[in-house]
């Protein structure tokens, strides 16, 4: 971090790591519920297999994720203009035309 000359903020890359953690052990759970039930369907059908019976597989129910409301507070920004308003802004760039060549006239003086 030091000498490299990039700058980087240490907790937006703790976050990212802490993220890619827990996206990676989420997976691996689910990695792992698939291949148990994979290996007990192998188990069932091995022991249909054993005693004739017929082999009927079931459907692997993944579990759903549980979604959570947030609130969250948001703060709206609204501009009101009026017609007081734009005429007060032509006025000052009325005013402002005027002034310019005054101070252009100033500087050629000076030199």
């Amino acid at each position: 971090m030091i000498g490299n000359g990039k700058s980087v903020n240490p907790f937006l890359l703790q976050m990212y790591y802490h993220i890619s953690f827990n996206t990676w052990l989420n997976y691996t759970k689910k990695f792992q519920k698939r291949e148990l039930w994979y290996l007990e369907q192998e188990q069932i059908r091995n022991k249909c297999i054993k005693d004739g019976k017929s082999f009927l597989p079931e459907e692997f129910k993944e579990e759903k994720e549980q979604l959570q409301f947030v609130t969250i507070e948001v703060d709206e920004v609204i501009y009101y203009t009026s017609e007081e308003n734009n005429d007060l802004t032509e006025e000052l760039e009325d005013d402002a035309s005027i002034i310019k060549p005054q101070a252009i006239e100033g500087q050629a003086k000076l030199k």
